[in-house]
C-alpha cells in the first residue's frame, strides 16, 4: 500500500495591491471629520484616515506597517483625532464613539461622488444600520 502526502496549499504572502481612489480621498478631505465633527479649516482640508484593522465580515484583511490599505477604506478626520486613533486601538476609537467605521466607509463609497450625501453620511455618523 502507497501512501500519498498532500502538499499543503502554499500561502500567498503578497500584498494585494493598493487600489487607489484620488477623486474620492480629495472629497474626503472637504468633509468634516467624523469623530469629531470639526469642519476642513479655513481654506484648508481635513485629513484621509484610512482604517487599518481587518474584520472578515467585510471581507478586509489588515495591512502592516509601512503599508496603507485601498482608499475606499478611508474616513475624513481632523489633525487632533486623525492623531489620536493612531495614538490608541484603532477598532476602540471609533468604538468608544459608537460609530461603525467600516459601515461608513462602505455608505461613502457607495455615496462616491455624490458630495452632498457623502456629507449627510459623515454628519449621521453612518446612521441607523
Amino acid at each position: 500500500m502507497t501512501a500519498f502526502r498532500i502538499a499543503p496549499k502554499p500561502v500567498s504572502t503578497n500584498r494585494s495591491p493598493r487600489q487607489r481612489a484620488p477623486g474620492r480621498l480629495d472629497l474626503v478631505r472637504r468633509l468634516p471629520c467624523l469623530a469629531c465633527g470639526m469642519p476642513p479649516p479655513a481654506g484648508g482640508l481635513n485629513e484621509a484616515l484610512h482604517v487599518r484593522f481587518a474584520d472578515r465580515a467585510w471581507f478586509k484583511r489588515e495591512t502592516g506597517r509601512g503599508e496603507k490599505p485601498s482608499d475606499v477604506w478611508t474616513v475624513p478626520g481632523c489633525f487632533t483625532c486623525h492623531r489620536e486613533q493612531h495614538a490608541m486601538n484603532e477598532r476602540e476609537f471609533w468604538e468608544r464613539r459608537g460609530i461603525d467605521v467600516l459601515w461608513v466607509c462602505a455608505l461613502l463609497t457607495m455615496h462616491g461622488g455624490d458630495f452632498d450625501r457623502m456629507r449627510a453620511v459623515v454628519l449621521s455618523k453612518g446612521g441607523n444600520r
